[in-house]
């Protein structure tokens, strides 16, 4: 079988989206399955086993990533790697819109992930204005091509109403996120006093709200709270950092900046509880991560993991005062439960969210999409 990945970005430091896909071709080519990877932004591929190919760049930036050349940039990489199914992530750019065009054109099957992109909070986070303007560029523009894919993938429930209400009747495959544990790092011994946070610095991943759960929790001198991750939104960051100097935190809370590979699950390993405070998130990784290293989290409603309490961590809605209790909570817990619970959340996504239990589900998809088509 022959898989055509369509995507905007690729690489070993990108979040989201691009480690999902990191993932996925790995696992797809162990199954002998052929992956070529398309993308608009390539990252950092050492070390990875790929085929990969630069989509053309964005004529001066472009927010929408439109080029003159891309629809027979499509055609051409469709032509010549013969795929049986194009799998296209995300939704709102040209990268998306004008591979699902060239597929329709050379009758070629999609399946497209949404990966969260229109959910409620993501059309409402600038205001009125943007709001009424992104709809009409989705419902004129967008909308009317995406119809044409002929399978949609949801990673939640909650993402396959939206999905409906968005897209009409397209066939939908639920498929959740999946954590891959062949490549942890040793654990750390014991977990110190640590709440951590990890992912993008931007408003819908609650950070704000986060800082100031921490700040109401008032939970002592030997906690601190540990926020990793990029400046994707530089205006929030300085936000963030200013609001920690208001609060008169700067000895409990700490920006760190980026951090990946072992680092990355180290910092996890050695918290308490990873917190992760979304407004709208699809199972974000950072859940199934820290689980995979023993560490429970804190996490809402809204990011799609309706049955994470049963796995040794809390649900909570994004509001400033659950959180402050959830914190509270989580920081009466003696050692042994902490431990217990870590345990608790390993087993849990490793039956439930491990890839042994996922990848057969991806090569049903593609096959039964395969076979429908044709």
């Amino acid at each position: 079988m022959r898989i055509l990945i369509v995507s905007e970005g690729f690489g070993q430091e990108l979040f989201g989206v691009s480690q999902v896909i990191i993932k996925l071709n790995e696992k797809l080519r162990s199954y002998g399955v052929s992956c070529r990877v398309l993308v608009s932004k390539l990252g950092d591929i050492s070390g990875v086993d790929v085929d990969v190919r630069k989509i053309p760049a964005a004529i001066g930036g472009n927010p929408f990533r439109w080029h003159p050349d891309l629809f027979q940039f499509y055609v051409q990489e469709i032509k010549e790697f013969k795929p049986d199914v194009i799998h296209i992530h995300g939704v709102f750019t040209f990268v998306q819109y004008t591979a699902v065009r060239a597929a329709h054109v050379l009758g070629v099957p999609v399946l497209l992930s949404l990966h969260g992109n229109l959910e409620n909070w993501i059309w409402r986070q600038k205001g009125s204005v943007y709001y009424f303007a992104k709809r009409m560029y989705w419902r004129a523009l967008l909308s009317p091509v995406f119809k044409l894919v002929d399978t949609v993938h949801v990673i939640t429930r909650l993402e396959a109403e939206t999905a409906r209400h968005e897209l009409g009747q397209i066939p939908q495959v639920l498929i959740p996120n999946a954590m891959d544990f062949s490549k942890l790092p040793a654990l750390a011994d014991q977990p110190r006093r640590n709440f951590v946070f990890l992912g993008r610095l931007h408003p819908v991943k609650g950070v704000e709200l986060l800082i100031n759960a921490f700040a109401q929790a008032r939970l002592g001198d030997d906690w601190r709270l540990i926020i990793a991750g990029p400046d994707q939104d530089p205006a929030y960051g300085r936000r963030l950092r200013q609001l920690v100097r208001d609060l008169r935190l700067n000895d409990q809370i700490q920006l760190i900046g980026p951090v990946y590979g072992d680092e990355k699950y180290k910092l996890m390993s050695n918290a308490w509880v990873v917190v992760v405070p979304s407004f709208s998130e699809v199972i974000a990784m950072v859940n199934l991560e820290s689980a995979a290293v023993c560490t429970p989290t804190i996490t809402t409603r809204v990011t799609g993991l309706d049955d994470w309490d049963q796995g040794g961590g809390l649900l909570i809605d994004p509001r400033e005062d659950q959180l402050t209790q959830a914190l509270a909570r989580v920081a009466s817990w003696s050692l042994a439960e902490r431990m217990q619970n870590g345990e608790k959340a390993h087993r849990f996504v490793r039956e439930r969210y491990g890839w042994d239990a996922i990848a057969p589900k991806w090569l049903e998809a593609y096959q039964v999409l395969k076979k429908s088509v044709k």
